[in-house]
């Protein structure tokens, strides 16, 4: 992927966070292109949408490999993935805003997010088997949680009404408290 074309996929994200229906002129000039550039890349609305989706999909799963590479814990491999969602709220934030089917489908085999939840079920079940989350929340429902923990954690920042600071932390320990198999906050 060329510089420019990542410069403007960034720029969508940012802009389609504030606003999804914003004109792509406005994309251009949040990227610092002319409208003719982004369209030499991006011929119409729907193929930036795709391209968006495709880069925040590959993040999302490079960012899962990273942190399962970075622990042998499966609780803290979760922590790692979840604060990397974290850390790309807007980006995840699109992806629910310009895809109103975009997480309907949860199989690991026909979502649009099939090697995420590939990756997410095969992570959940090691927790299972560590009696670490509660085996009465089904998988898919937890996956739904994350999405729904990130997507308040948006809210917050973007009211103001939770400090910036404090937002991950309280994420993240809502999210664990719901489906820890003992409450706790480990990996806090």
């Amino acid at each position: 992927m060329k510089q420019t074309e990542r410069d403007i996929i960034e720029s969508a994200i940012r802009v389609f966070a504030a606003d999804a229906q914003a004109p792509l002129t406005k994309v251009a000039k949040e990227a610092g292109v002319s409208r003719m550039t982004l369209a030499r890349y991006f011929p119409c609305r729907n193929s930036l949408v795709k391209n968006i989706d495709h880069y925040l999909i590959v993040q999302a799963e490079e960012s899962f490999d990273r942190a399962v590479a970075a622990s042998d814990d499966p609780l803290q491999q979760l922590k790692c993935f979840f604060d990397s969602r974290m850390s790309r709220i807007q980006g995840h934030l699109v992806l629910m805003k310009l895809n109103d089917d975009f997480f309907d489908d949860h199989h690991p085999k026909s979502s649009a997010c099939a090697g995420i939840n590939e990756r997410m079920f095969s992570l959940l079940k090691r927790l299972r088997a560590a009696q670490r989350i509660r085996p009465e929340i089904p998988d898919a429902w937890v996956i739904h949680m994350l999405h729904s923990t990130v997507f308040a954690a948006w809210v917050a920042d973007k009211t103001g009404t939770v400090a910036p600071r404090d937002i991950p932390v309280l994420a993240w320990q809502s999210f664990w408290r719901a489906i820890a198999a003992d409450g706790t906050t480990e990996a806090s």
